[in-house]
């Protein structure tokens, strides 16, 4: 069985306590960060309060920022359905990465 001296009793604790403390902050900036970027309606939250968990709600998100959908107008006229919406998902992905 291996003793430490009280110097290196100290260090570990202080390793353990610096960890903690880094692990904390990290925490915090996090939920900040998550409380900033996701916005709830009061209406939303109220409605959702009043479901159980397993219940499906249908949400519309609208986008801090909106597509010009105006810019693929003409290509779309050219394409069927599943086209469209591919091009459509694709675009919008592609606008939602860049934004």
């Amino acid at each position: 069985m291996r003793f430490l001296s009280s110097k290196q009793l100290k260090f570990t604790h202080m390793k353990k306590l610096t960890l903690l403390i880094l692990l904390f902050i990290s925490i915090s900036i996090f939920a900040q960060e998550k409380t900033q970027i996701i916005t709830i309606t009061e209406d939303l939250s109220t409605y959702l309060n009043q479901r159980s968990d397993n219940d499906l709600v249908r949400i519309n998100i609208r986008l801090k920022d909106q597509y010009n959908m105006q810019s693929i107008k003409a290509q779309l006229a050219s394409l069927d359905r599943s086209q469209k919406r591919e091009l459509v998902k694709n675009e919008l992905k592609a606008f939602s990465m860049a934004a």
